[in-house]
C-alpha cells in the first residue's frame, strides 16, 4: 500500500511539473518577429555583426536578415512593407523620398573613416587592362557598368566633373549588378566597373590586367541611413530604440575587431573570405591598430 501511495504521489508530481512547463510555454510572450534588409556590400558588414551575434535576438526579438543588389532595391521592399527596417545611402534615401515612398530616416550610420568629414573610400572604380583607362581622363567614350541610379553612379558623376567630363556625354553607362561585374569586365561588355566593395577588390583579384582606375578621393561623405516605414516610427519607438542600440553595438564591435567583422562578413558574401579582409581593412580605417585602443559604443544620430 506504502509503495502504491508513493508512486501515486510521484505520478502526480510528475504530472504538475509537466503542466507547469505547458502552462509556462504558453504564458510566455512570443519573441516579436522582425526583418531587416541591406545591400550587399562591405559597408553593409554593421548589419552582418548584428545577425551573426544576435543583436537584436537578445533584446527580445526574432530578427531576419535579407540581401538586396542595392539600397534602392531594400527601400522599395521597406515601402513595400516586406522589411521592418532597411539602410540605404544617402542618394537612395533621397531618392526613395522624391518617387513617394512612405519611408523615414531616423539614424545616421558612417560607412568608413567616422572621423573623415568627406570619405568615399569604400568606391572605386576599376578598369580592363584592355580598355587602356588608367585615370579618370581615359574614361571619355567608354562603357562603364555599374548599379544605375544608386551611390556607384553618383560617384562616377563626381569623378567625371572632377575630370573635365560628363558623365551624360562623354562615358556610356549600363546597368551592371555588383555580383556580375567580374562577368562583365571579364567578357568585355564594359571597358570599366564602378562600385562599392568588396566587388573593385574582387575584380582586381580575379580579372587578369584589371587596374584601379581611383578609389575615394574625397568627393563626398558616404553615410548611410537606417529607414523604416513612417507607421513603425511614429508608433512603435520602443522597437526602433533597440534597433538603433543593436546597430551602434554592432559598428563599434566592427571597430573594434576588424578580423571577426570580415569573417561575420564573409559568411553573408560566400566566397568573399579574403575580399572582405582586405576591404573592410581599406573601408573601415579605423579598425586597424590594436582592438584594445578602441572605445565603447556610441550614440548614433536620430531623427525626429
Amino acid at each position: 500500500m506504502g509503495g502504491f501511495r508513493t508512486r501515486a504521489v510521484l505520478l502526480v508530481a510528475l504530472l504538475a511539473a509537466a503542466l507547469g512547463v505547458v502552462g509556462t510555454g504558453a504564458l510566455s510572450a512570443p519573441r516579436e518577429r522582425v526583418s531587416f534588409g541591406t545591400a550587399i556590400s562591405v559597408m553593409s558588414t554593421p548589419y552582418y555583426v548584428m545577425a551573426n551575434r544576435g543583436l537584436l535576438t537578445k533584446r527580445g526579438l526574432d530578427a531576419d536578415l535579407r540581401l538586396f543588389n542595392s539600397g534602392q532595391e531594400v527601400a522599395k521592399a521597406l515601402a513595400a512593407g516586406d522589411l521592418t527596417f532597411g539602410d540605404s545611402a544617402v542618394n537612395n534615401f533621397q531618392a526613395a523620398i522624391q518617387a513617394g515612398l512612405d519611408v523615414v530616416g531616423f539614424m545616421v550610420l558612417p560607412m568608413g573613416e567616422g572621423g573623415s568629414r568627406n570619405n568615399d573610400r569604400p568606391l572605386a572604380i576599376v578598369a580592363s587592362g584592355e580598355s587602356g583607362v588608367r585615370k579618370p581622363e581615359d574614361l571619355r567614350g567608354k562603357t562603364v557598368g555599374l548599379s544605375l541610379g544608386g551611390s556607384a553612379e553618383l560617384y562616377l558623376r563626381a569623378v567625371l566633373e572632377r575630370a573635365g567630363l560628363s558623365a551624360d556625354r562623354d562615358v556610356r553607362m549600363v546597368q551592371v549588378l555588383p555580383t556580375n561585374a567580374v562577368q562583365a569586365l571579364r567578357s568585355r561588355q564594359v571597358d570599366a566597373i564602378s562600385g562599392w566593395e568588396p566587388f573593385p577588390t574582387q575584380i582586381l583579384r580575379e580579372v587578369p590586367g584589371s587596374t584601379l582606375v581611383v578609389r575615394g578621393g574625397g568627393y563626398f561623405n558616404y553615410i548611410s541611413f537606417a529607414l523604416t516605414r513612417r507607421s513603425t516610427f511614429q508608433s512603435r519607438r520602443d522597437l526602433v530604440k533597440k534597433y538603433i542600440e543593436a546597430a551602434a553595438e554592432a559598428a563599434w564591435l566592427v571597430r573594434r575587431d576588424a578580423r571577426q567583422a570580415a569573417q561575420a562578413a564573409s559568411t553573408w558574401m560566400p566566397g568573399l573570405g579574403w575580399m572582405c579582409s582586405w576591404s573592410l581593412w581599406a573601408t573601415y580605417p579605423s579598425t586597424r591598430g590594436s582592438p584594445s585602443t578602441r572605445g565603447s559604443p556610441g550614440t548614433p544620430r536620430i531623427g525626429s
